[in-house]
């Protein structure tokens, strides 16, 4: 769902800038923001070299897993999102309708790429990034799904085919990465059935509007509790272990949830907004 909404939404943010605007807003929705909890972790206590610590900085430190220490383990999936805003700034999002058939050119080289993946990690055992190519064409759903919806440039009938070919592809390409068994793997079924549930809510709450205030207050601190939770619920259970005071599960993720959302709201109010309003003012200069 993190994906079908970036794509979705990235629309109209594409629309409305330059190429340099455009990657600029990215860039500081991403990162500084990004680099100040990288910053924190450090101060709590984060063992890592001076080396390590600028690779954590870039987001693409996944790529080196087996030779650093990484950080914040949760980033393992914006090199995705960094390649499809890159991608998008290059091209726009009008390239679409250049042409009917071209959503379905481009969710065909791309679910290509991840049966490719896929095969080789089938044969080999090893983590080939199949999800890499999985994510990039869910955002590109996405995109379409705006481009039907609103614009009227894909058709309902392009948009359909599109899915099912992105399905039919999706299907054989998760059997082949996820049949054997790897450490921390998902199961195949639990896989299809987690994308295509995120698909089906999606698409409900677009298609009836679905608003809830307070779902949409978690929205607006969902990067920070996106990049934060992992390693503030470590940090929790290190010094105030929950566990040890006899808590149900659900008293125990009911207390790590909602000091999780009041340090992400604190973050998002106090750092977070402050620098995207200050980036916004320095990219009118780029137009």
């Amino acid at each position: 769902m993190f994906f079908l909404m970036a794509g979705y939404l990235t629309v109209t943010a594409r629309e409305r800038r330059n190429t340099r605007q455009y990657l600029f807003s990215r860039f500081v929705r991403l990162y500084p923001v990004y680099w100040i909890l990288l910053v924190m972790l450090l101060i709590m206590g984060s063992k890592i070299t001076l080396v390590e610590f600028l690779l954590n900085m870039t987001m693409l430190q996944h790529f080196l897993r087996s030779k650093i220490h990484i950080m914040n383990g949760g980033v393992w999936m914006m090199p995705m999102m960094l390649a499809f805003f890159t991608l998008i700034a290059i091209t726009g999002v009008k390239f679409c309708s250049k042409s009917k058939n071209t959503p379905l050119i481009v969710i065909l080289i791309i679910m290509s790429l991840a049966l490719i993946t896929s095969y080789i990690r089938f044969k080999t055992g090893r983590r080939f990034p199949t999800a890499f190519f999985l994510l990039t064409a869910v955002a590109f759903i996405g995109m379409y799904y705006y481009e039907m919806t609103h614009d009227g440039t894909i058709t309902s009938f392009n948009f359909i085919c599109t899915l099912v070919l992105f399905e039919l592809l999706f299907v054989i390409s998760v059997y082949l990465s996820y049949c054997k068994p790897l450490a921390g793997a998902s199961n195949p079924v639990a896989y299809i059935i987690a994308y295509n549930a995120g698909f089906l809510i999606f698409f409900i709450a677009s298609k009836l509007k679905f608003s809830f205030s307070p779902l949409n207050k978690i929205g607006d601190i969902s990067y920070v509790m996106f990049l934060s939770h992992g390693h503030f619920l470590s940090f929790m259970g290190k010094f105030f272990p929950l566990k040890g005071l006899n808590y149900s599960s659900c008293i125990n993720f009911l207390i790590t949830f909602t000091v999780v959302v009041i340090f992400s709201y604190l973050v998002t109010h106090f750092i977070e907004k402050p620098i995207v309003k200050f980036g916004k003012q320095f990219e009118k200069k780029l137009a």
